[in-house]
Order: C-alpha cells, then structure tokens, then sequence
C-alpha cells in the first residue's frame, strides 16, 4: 500500500522516496521465502537424528528469526520518517491512500 499510481507514472506515497517502497516490498518478499524454509525445517525436525544439527537448525532459527525482527524495526522507523515527511498533495486528493499508507507502517 505504498504506492500511488497516477495517469503517467507510479510514485511513492512515503515522501514519494522509492526506497522506503522498495524496503517494505523486499522485506515482505524475502519473508515469504524465509517462511516456506522454516515450515520445511519446521516438517523435517523430527527425522533428523544428529543432535548437533537440531542445534544448528534452532540456533539458525533463533538467530534469523531475531534478525528479521531488527529488520523489521529498521522498515517500521524508516516507513514512519519517510511518511512524518511526506505532504498532502502526495496523494491527488485520494483519502483511501493514506489509510493504505497507515496499513502498511503498521503490518
């Protein structure tokens, strides 16, 4: 919901800052794929028998899962700067774009 498409062109809502966008968009796409590899770990942890790779596998998810929440901090903080400096006339009069910029900052 960061995006603002208009007749010519698509712009960024926060502070019409592209990387803000892009920020959120590839957080969210590295988080998918990051989901898909702990549900495999997650279906494949009981049939590996090394304790020492269980280890691994839960101080990998540990490790990463705190990681991407200090990412996600970092999109929060950047998303919420980038929109606290961004003006009104960024949106062309559409009231549904600023609700969608709220959604975004918030999930």
């Amino acid at each position: 919901g960061g995006w603002v498409e208009t007749h010519k062109y698509t712009m960024c809502s926060f502070n019409n800052h592209t990387n803000a966008c892009n920020l959120a968009t590839g957080l969210a796409v590295i988080s998918m794929i990051m989901l898909i590899g702990y549900l495999v770990a997650d279906a494949l942890f009981e049939q590996i028998s090394s304790i020492q790779l269980r280890r691994y596998v839960v101080a990998a998810d540990l490790g990463l899962s705190a990681f991407w929440a200090f990412m996600w901090f970092v999109c929060f903080c950047y998303l919420a700067a980038q929109w606290g400096n961004s003006t009104s006339d960024a949106f062309f009069g559409n009231p549904f774009d600023v609700s969608d910029v709220n959604g975004s900052i918030a999930f």
